[in-house]
């Protein structure tokens, strides 16, 4: 089992788009996105211990469209009373808006919330939190390779993320991982 983690980004597509898109000088798309909503506009693999950002690059040259969410897909032991399998656990990825530029005048962070369109470049970073090596996942009955929990997140007032899961999923860390902290994050990327 791989240690890594796939992370899909998704938006509306207003009418059919041309991307090219490239994530740590990485070409990870390069084509058409068919128009609809909630599509996928671009994927990629990352490890599972990056804590902090990735500079991701996006040209639109043709179409629209607007980011709508991030999911992200884990390694996962999928196990029942019977038998167990090799799979995947999927929710959204535990920040609010993990694609975003920042201000250095202002000193802000500003998320990809708009449209972007025809013509447009935009060179914006990835967020991360670490996150696990792998799931357990136990069910009663495997019937199927993806298990799918939603949002697993909530927001604290101090700018954190409280994780909050299903009883019969179970995060392993191999690692020693770092706290789920918003804006503790933001400061040691841009203020230390």
């Amino acid at each position: 089992m791989k240690y890594e983690r796939k992370l899909v980004v998704f938006g509306n597509v207003d009418e059919d788009c041309i991307i090219d898109v490239s994530v740590n000088n990485c070409k990870v798309k390069s084509g058409l996105v068919k128009s609809g909503n909630n599509i996928e506009i671009y994927s990629f693999i990352d490890t599972v211990q990056r804590h902090g950002k990735l500079p991701v690059n996006l040209k639109v040259i043709a179409g629209s469209f607007t980011f709508t969410k991030v999911r992200v897909y884990y390694s996962a032991i999928i196990r029942s009373k019977t038998e167990f399998i090799i799979g995947n656990l999927l929710f959204d990825q535990p920040i609010v808006n993990p694609l975003y530029t920042f201000n250095k005048v202002t000193k802000s962070v500003n998320p990809i919330d708009y449209k972007l369109s025809a013509k447009t470049s935009i060179a914006f970073e990835h967020l991360f939190f670490n996150g696990p090596s792998y799931w357990n996942i136990d069910v009663d009955t495997i019937i199927d390779t993806i298990i799918d929990v939603g949002c697993i997140h909530v927001l604290e007032e101090n700018g954190g993320v409280k994780i909050s899961y299903p009883s019969y999923i179970e995060p392993i860390f191999l690692y020693e991982n770092k706290p789920f902290k918003y804006n503790e994050l933001i400061e040691d990327l841009y203020f230390s």
